[in-house]
């Protein structure tokens, strides 16, 4: 997939300073997916560090806890119970390093991953074991290896997983690699926060510093059609106290013609058909759609909890995966600056209902919005891709422009 291609190895290109293969530091940001096939998304930004004697502790946070708890500055509606943002990501609850490559890791059961990356020897070393099973690391190699575009040398520690006696167990994680490169840090490694249940391997597939990879969502990524391309929309809008001209129902059709790349432009020739189900009248005409190349969606990976809850992860669409990207905001939260803590708030009515989608390739899939009043009066405005034509491959049904094929009128 074209597209796929294009987010997986866009990048700029900016001088790195050496990190003398440290997995991370205070100002680390990365994004990582499951190895070898793509499902979610996890990501890595370093939150606070701290010092214990000469080790540092660093925490990588992204979650409000799931209880809450009193606190003297979360004074909400119903009280002083509050949300702290201290629930561990995947990470871990905390990493603590004695700045020499020796890195405890401490899962959400407080159990400790030990490792040594700085050893480059064909000994194994033990990193976890309990009463069934061991887990080590074995120095493979070191490569001078091209790593999203950045070359760069690189540390490869085979993992080993064993039963208590030593018989290997065939696990996903048995034969991984965890890779540690010299300028850019960690980027093989595996979930950390519930293992050993859970055994998952993971890659880097960007990061901010310098920046290569997915690090952040660009109209380029998200508006990219070639000629012969098809998008259809369902647009609506409904206010259930307002005046009728408030409210709208159409359905859009764009046919790509033509694509011109410019310096900070995505020019595209399109032939726009528009059907209005109130006048049931049809509109052609021939438009030309500009879309600023540089103009951030989302940046990537995601930093601390801000009321949205954001998934980004690569999608099926009739045999095209593309990466998709969801965002609710959750509008009955609010933030609590003097202890990092979130609470109700009294919205004066129930909050707003928001969601949107984009899928990188096919644009903004879906979004929609409700309003509500005191009295429960909706304003609810959105719109939905029904259909497409994309690399040949077509998806959804077609609404032709004539009432009497019109179907799938609904929000989805």
């Amino acid at each position: 997939m074209r597209q796929i291609l294009f987010v997986l190895f866009f990048f700029l290109t900016i001088p790195v300073f050496g990190q003398n293969y440290a997995l991370f530091n205070s100002g680390t940001k990365k994004l990582f997916t499951n190895y070898p096939v793509p499902l979610y998304t996890f990501s890595l930004a370093i939150d606070s560090v701290t010092s214990s004697g000469s080790d540092s502790v660093y925490y990588n946070y992204f979650r409000v806890r799931g209880s809450m708890s009193p606190s003297d500055s979360c004074n909400w509606w119903w009280g002083t119970d509050c949300y702290k943002q201290d629930f561990p990501s995947w990470l871990g609850a905390k990493i603590i390093s004695d700045n020499f490559q020796n890195y405890k890791f401490i899962t959400l059961a407080d159990d400790t991953l030990d490792f040594n990356f700085n050893t480059l020897t064909t000994d194994s070393e033990l990193f976890y074991s309990d009463a069934s099973q061991k887990f080590y690391t074995i120095y493979n190699r070191t490569d001078f290896t091209n790593y999203l575009n950045n070359s760069d040398s690189v540390r490869y520690y085979k993992i080993i997983h064993t039963d208590s006696s030593g018989n290997t167990i065939n696990s996903q994680i048995n034969q991984h690699e965890i890779a540690v490169s010299k300028n850019n840090g960690l980027i093989q490694f595996f979930q950390i926060d519930s293992f050993p249940q859970l055994l998952r391997p993971l890659m880097a597939i960007g990061m901010d510093s310098p920046p290569s990879g997915i690090y952040q969502i660009t109209n380029e990524m998200v508006y990219d059609y070639q000629p012969g391309d098809e998008i259809q929309w369902h647009n609506y809008h409904y206010n259930s106290y307002g005046p009728p001209y408030y409210n709208y129902n159409y359905y859009q059709k764009y046919t790509f013609l033509t694509r011109l790349v410019t310096p900070d432009s995505l020019i595209y020739n399109v032939i726009n058909s528009t059907f209005y189900l109130d006048s049931l009248q049809v509109f052609t005409d021939t438009i030309q759609i500009r879309y600023d190349r540089y103009r951030v969606v989302q940046t990537l990976p995601f930093e601390l909890f801000n009321m949205d809850d954001r998934k980004f992860y690569p999608q099926d669409y009739c045999g095209l995966k593309l990466w998709t990207y969801n965002t609710k905001p959750n509008m009955s939260l609010g933030y609590c600056a003097l202890e990092n803590c979130w609470g109700g708030v009294d919205t004066d009515g129930p909050p707003s209902d928001m969601r949107y989608k984009y899928v990188l390739g096919l644009g903004l899939y879906l979004s929609y919005q409700i309003d509500y009043d005191e009295f429960m009066h909706t304003d609810s405005r959105g719109m939905n891709i029904v259909y497409f034509k994309k690399n040949g491959v077509s998806c959804g049904n077609e609404l032709f422009m004539g009432v009497e094929n019109l179907q799938n009128t609904g929000r989805d």
